[in-house]
């Protein structure tokens, strides 16, 4: 994605509150009489990947999606290509549905840390909160860019119009100037290759 559209999307991401995209959330309720789903609103189906989150119902730009939780590592030391820094050495390894979120290197998801006071004067608690910077329909692939740095680069296989070859930040790939010109190598290599129609 051109550098001014990805400023546009993060631009407008920040427009929310926090209380607009918990209350956002709350859309995600299912009708009384339905059916129970593990996870109301997502599906969890094999992808080339493994296992992906795709959207049972649409998001709108700005939308939360949900929040990540899973068990919080205190251990400065730990080391998992899944978990998510809370910094102070803290990590949140995450659970289903959002544990099988994938790489993109155009995401039309991100996420944010947030921190919620539990009361007046009470604890803060740090969230993590998936929202959608893009319209999300229903039957999407949920993807964020999981801006690794070059020690756990591995190769990308996003298939994106914008892939940078590499699971790594963009600001990330300047540090390697061998996986710089791979990379370029291989943005050309996609270009070139016919696409699939659907």
């Amino acid at each position: 994605m051109p550098a001014e559209g990805k400023q546009a999307k993060m631009a407008h991401q920040h427009k929310w509150s926090n209380t607009q995209r918990l209350h956002a959330s709350a859309k995600s309720e299912a009708p009384a009489g339905a059916r129970k789903q593990p996870f109301p609103g997502f599906r969890i189906s094999r992808t080339s990947m493994g296992k992906g989150v795709f959207a049972a119902r649409p998001f709108d730009l700005g939308e939360v999606v949900g929040e990540i939780t899973g068990e919080t590592i205190v251990d400065p030391d730990y080391c998992s290509r899944y978990a998510f820094d809370l910094e102070n050495g803290n990590q949140l390894e995450p659970a289903a549905p959002f544990r099988f979120v994938n790489h993109s290197c155009d995401p039309n998801c991100s996420f944010e840390v947030i921190d919620v006071q539990n009361g007046t004067g009470g604890s803060v608690r740090r969230q993590i909160m998936l929202f959608a910077i893009y319209l999300i329909g229903t039957g999407d692939e949920l993807t964020i860019d999981y801006n690794w740095p070059v020690g756990f680069a591995i190769p990308c296989k996003c298939r994106s119009d914008y892939c940078r070859g590499w699971v790594v930040g963009e600001q990330h790939l300047s540090e390697d100037p061998e996986m710089l010109a791979l990379s370029a190598r291989q943005a050309g290599d996609q270009a070139a290759a016919p696409t699939e129609l659907e």
